[in-house]
């Protein structure tokens, strides 16, 4: 049982002793080597797998470096890690899912739907609401295998696929009596899957400037975050569906939709709070690039398009409106007066992280997720 925590123990003395790498203090499995105050080598470790970005001559001293000290193959650069697909064009990397959606066809016995590109144009009708009064009387009544698809889907929504992290959101809240509306969605997911399968993140290898070692950006500041709300949304309970995009360089580098835990009173509450779960995450991603050597010298801009919850973040003066909020939620205050973070308003049609609090229409839908995802830049920011 302890056989794993000894191998990365080996591992990481190694690394730190013999080739002089540091281990991030935020992550136990990404170490990097730094020569002349740059990050030149990152090596990212999962269990016996490791997957090395650098600079040309210090990958392949690295590779020479841990053949010598352990049996190993280089697969040299990847194409499939972890079940993703790494594909490498002219306009930098790109993230997909698509031999894993292949693979999805075949276990759910979807091999003959070829999908359709112009039927399925989202993973979720516009509008659609799934709700405790359409489950099964009893667990079992349906017979097909809801929870292991929704489990299938849950992977794809996390690792490179943000547009379907909604309708993903809402099936995982179904998993014991799933109903047949329920398994109508997950088999619409499926399908726009099957009929999107190679849409995938783009990280771009453009760039004005290096700001770190091997790391390149757009502009000084490559970090944007986008955060919204949909207050109320869930007709069950009456809680409120928080999101967030966090772009790095102009792809998404994090992103999530999930159920706020506190009901919230207004729409303006319940971007508050969205504002405060985003900030962490904000927070978390500045010292992470800290840590490897790229110094954000401004604040990272919040992006929302709830003027209360901008102003309530702002400016802390009316106690009457937040006096019933849980102090954890005001942390957003802290780091506005920091200056970590500033909070600042966009239009609602702007709104990245929308899509990923409801089931948009398909105009809409695809023109924020070209965006996201780091195939369009058509985006009116302040």
């Amino acid at each position: 049982k302890t056989a794993p925590r000894h191998w990365y123990q080996h591992l990481k003395k190694f690394l730190i002793h013999q080739l002089h790498l540091k281990e991030c203090v935020l992550d136990a499995c990404l170490f990097y080597l730094v020569k002349g105050g740059r990050v030149v080598l990152l090596v990212g470790i999962y269990v016996d797998d490791l997957l090395v970005a650098g600079l040309s001559h210090e990958t392949k001293s690295f590779r020479e470096s841990m053949k010598r000290e352990f049996l190993m193959d280089d697969l040299g650069r990847p194409k499939l890690f972890l079940g993703l697909d790494l594909k490498f064009s002219s306009q930098g990397l790109i993230l997909s899912c698509e031999s894993y959606i292949n693979k999805l066809k075949g276990r759910f016995r979807f091999e003959d739907s070829k999908g359709d590109r112009t039927k399925f144009t989202t993973p979720m009708a516009e509008g659609t609401s799934l709700c405790a009064s359409m489950q099964a009387t009893h667990p079992g009544e349906i017979k097909f295998p809801y929870r292991e698809l929704v489990a299938c889907f849950i992977w794809v929504a996390i690792s490179c696929r943000p547009d379907v992290a909604f309708s993903v959101k809402e099936l995982s809240r179904f998993l014991d009596k799933p109903g047949l509306p329920m398994v109508k969605a997950a088999k619409r997911v499926l399908r726009y899957l099957i009929s999107h399968p190679t849409i995938g993140l783009l990280f771009h290898n453009r760039y004005v400037g290096p700001i770190a070692g091997i790391f390149c950006s757009v502009e000084d500041d490559p970090l944007h975050c986008f955060v919204d709300a949909d207050w109320a949304g869930q007709k069950d309970d009456r809680k409120s569906t928080g999101a967030l995009v966090l772009m790095f360089n102009g792809t998404a580098l994090m992103w999530y939709s999930r159920t706020l835990r506190t009901v919230a009173l207004s729409s303006q509450d319940a971007e508050y709070m969205a504002l405060s779960d985003g900030s962490r995450e904000v927070m978390f991603l500045r010292q992470l690039l800290h840590a490897l050597g790229i110094e954000l010298h401004s604040p990272t801009k919040i992006y929302g398009d709830n003027a209360g919850s901008i102003a309530l973040a702002n400016n802390p003066c009316n106690h009457q409106k937040s006096k019933h909020l849980e102090v954890r939620l005001h942390y957003v205050r802290q780091r506005v007066e920091n200056k970590d973070v500033a909070v600042v308003k966009v239009g609602t049609l702007d709104q990245l992280a929308d899509v990923l609090t409801k089931a948009l229409g398909a105009a809409q839908f695809q023109r924020l997720v070209l965006i996201i995802m780091g195939w369009s830049d058509d985006i009116r920011v302040h």
